[in-house]
């Protein structure tokens, strides 16, 4: 039964350390508070420190830009967006 306990142990380093990373890559994309915000967050609370960083990094997204971007675009529309077979 110890073994559970150990292995959600190196599981739960796995993911803080994957999320670290992907921080480290996209820090450009932030502001230098932000970051240090995000890296303590991940360490401390790192469940629910990582859940929100990527649903975080999901909502700013360039593919989720885009999309809100084009909604704003065709919203006045009277037509069902986004027009197909045009």
């Amino acid at each position: 039964m110890i073994w559970i306990a150990g292995a959600g142990s190196v599981l739960l380093l796995v993911l803080v350390a994957i999320g670290l990373v992907d921080l480290i890559r996209n820090r450009h994309k932030m502001e230098t508070h932000q970051v240090v915000i995000w890296a303590i967050v991940i360490v401390l609370i790192p469940v629910i420190g990582l859940v929100s960083y990527l649903l975080w990094r999901l909502a700013r997204s360039d593919a989720m830009q885009g999309s809100m971007e084009f909604q704003k675009d065709y919203s006045g529309k009277s037509e069902p967006y986004p027009p197909i077979g045009r």
